[in-house]
């Protein structure tokens, strides 16, 4: 799926990681809320990366 490939992207370059955490969160959130079951495990997963 696109939204893990983007999450292994965002972890692994971690140049971006400032410029793209408020961008990131806000996109999955955005995901969440159209279908918060299907897209619940991404949050986490963003937030995790997001915060390491």
């Amino acid at each position: 799926m696109r939204m893990v490939e983007m999450g292994v992207d965002f972890k692994l370059d971690n140049s971006t990681v400032t410029a793209n955490t408020s961008k990131m969160t806000d996109f999955v959130i955005r995901k969440a809320e159209d279908n918060l079951n299907k897209d619940s495990i991404f949050i986490g997963v963003m937030h995790r990366l997001a915060n390491e």
